[in-house]
């Protein structure tokens, strides 16, 4: 199973652990189109079965929707990588 993390998240030191890293670093290091195709994935599991705790899963979509909104929103990364679009949709 690839994480969204795909990215090393040790570039900053060798003993640098997740839980001290400031959160523009940890977003930095976000594999975006990983990070889309499981978005997308959790969409399509959704779409075709009622088996599942709605709530939850809606939250973690409203959670990748505000991480992908806040990366652009920032300046982090541009919109075309984030949310993979073409240049003339920008």
């Amino acid at each position: 199973m690839q994480l969204f993390f795909t990215k090393p998240i040790r570039s900053i030191g060798i003993t640098t652990k997740l839980k001290e890293m400031k959160i523009v670093e940890v977003v930095k290091k976000i594999d975006f189109e990983a990070l889309r195709n499981q978005k997308l994935s959790l969409l399509q599991v959704m779409e075709v079965t009622n088996n599942y705790d709605k709530e939850n899963l809606d939250g973690i979509l409203s959670l990748i929707d505000a991480i992908q909104d806040a990366v652009v929103e920032d300046g982090i990364e541009k919109e075309s990588v984030v949310f993979k679009l073409e240049e003339d949709e920008i």
